[in-house]
Parts: C-alpha cells; structure tokens; sequence
C-alpha cells in the first residue's frame, strides 16, 4: 500500500468515526472552548494573586498559576527535579494520557454515552491544561476557589485547592469513565452475570424469577438438554 492510499484510508476512518461520534467530539470541542475563554478572560480582566469575591466565604475567582499537576499536587516531583523538571514530566505524562484515551474512545465508539462522555471530557480538560502547560511560562491558569465557609480545617486549610474548567472535566470524567467500566462494560457485565450465576447455584432454582434470563440460561442449557434426552429415553421404553 503506497503513502497515498494509507493516508487516505487514515482519513475515511477518521470521517467515518466523526460521523458515529457526534456527541462525545462536540462535548470534548465545547468543553475544552469553555476552559479557554474562561482562562483568556480572567487574564483580561484580573491581576495575578488577585481575589474577586462572588459568594463571602465559599465562592471567589482567584487568579493564580500552578505549575503542578491538577489542584496543585506535584507528587514530590519539585524537590526532586525542580520546576522545569515537574512540566517536562507533566507535559510526556499527559501526552500520553491523551493519545491512550483517544485510542480508547475510539474503540468504544457506539458503546454507551457514559463512557464515550466520561473519556471526551478526561481527553478535554488534560488538553486545556497542556496548553497552558506548554505555552505559559508561569504554568496553568487557575481562577475558581472553594472556601470553607470561613473555617480553618486542620490538614486541608480554609479552602480547597484553585482550579479551572479543565480540572472539573478531568474530574468528572474520571467518575463517569468509572461508571462506564462498573456498570457498562463487557467487564462489568460480565461481573454481573457471573454474580448472578453463583446466586443461582446457592439458591436453587425456585430463585430464578429473580435472576436475569441470560445468566440462568448459561447454567440451564445443558441442564435442560440432558433432562430431554432422559425423557424422550423414558417415553421410547414405555413404548416398548
């Protein structure tokens, strides 16, 4: 296959996977948009270190930057490889968490929307903070802080750590990813029947109304072939 064709058979995948996957690349387009209009805005309007307060004692925008991984954290990463060591770990890290979950909503493409939504948002927000990542100096923009009501909590302070839109898509598409996998999933479902399957074997057979028909079925078909057999062995010796 020549370069041409290959480039073209790339291309008529990639269309016709837009075409299945509307939903998750106009969550994943909308999301990563919101992150950095928001982003762009704040720094329009708002000094570094500066607070405007929305709701006293819950709610502020707060302009910082982190140079960290998501709310701050760097793994103790910056005693170990400074700086400029963190964002070059943080900047391979996430490539590769991109391209992994890219392939990965590739291939669930027409499975279930909690999956398709939980890895476009996962995919969104890493992209919003790589960007920032790579093209600000100072590291990523962060504005929405959380605070305590006014208390002063011990180990985890007054508020929760400052963060963006991009933060809350990882966020939330962790749990919904999670969901997917639990609940969704041909591992999940497999969990499930196989739960069932040992709930009919403890139980007996007076249990399967509340046993789905599929689980039941995979224990009973051989069951109910040799119960056949035994009866029609049965009805041929009477008539003999």
């Amino acid at each position: 296959m020549t370069f041409k064709e290959r480039t073209k058979t790339v291309f008529s995948k990639i269309w016709e996977y837009i075409k299945i996957a509307k939903v998750e690349l106009i969550v994943l387009v909308a999301l990563l948009a919101a992150d950095l209009i928001t982003k762009g805005i704040v720094c329009a309007v708002m000094q570094p270190f500066q607070r405007i307060v929305i709701i006293p004692k819950f709610f502020n925008f707060y302009f910082t930057y982190n140079p960290n991984a998501a709310f701050g954290s760097a793994f103790g990463l910056d005693k170990l490889l400074g700086k400029l060591g963190v964002k070059i770990v943080l900047l391979i890290v996430t490539a590769l968490a991109m391209s992994f979950f890219a392939v990965f909503m590739y291939k669930t493409r027409g499975k279930h929307i909690t999956g398709r939504l939980g890895l476009a948002m996962l995919i969104a927000g890493a992209l919003g903070n790589f960007i920032d990542r790579l093209f600000i100096a100072e590291g990523v923009r962060d504005f929405i802080e959380i605070e305590y009501f006014g208390l002063d909590l011990p180990l985890i302070g007054s508020s929760f750590a400052v963060f963006n839109i991009a933060d809350v898509g990882v966020t939330v598409g962790v749990v919904l990813f999670l969901v997917y996998i639990i609940f969704f999933s041909d591992f999940g479902k497999e969990k499930k029947k196989e739960e069932k399957s040992e709930y009919v074997l403890e139980n007996g057979p007076e249990d399967f109304d509340n046993v789905d028909e599929d689980s039941v079925r995979g224990i009973t078909d051989k069951d109910v072939s040799d119960g056949d057999k035994l009866r029609e062995n049965v009805e041929s010796e009477g008539e003999e």
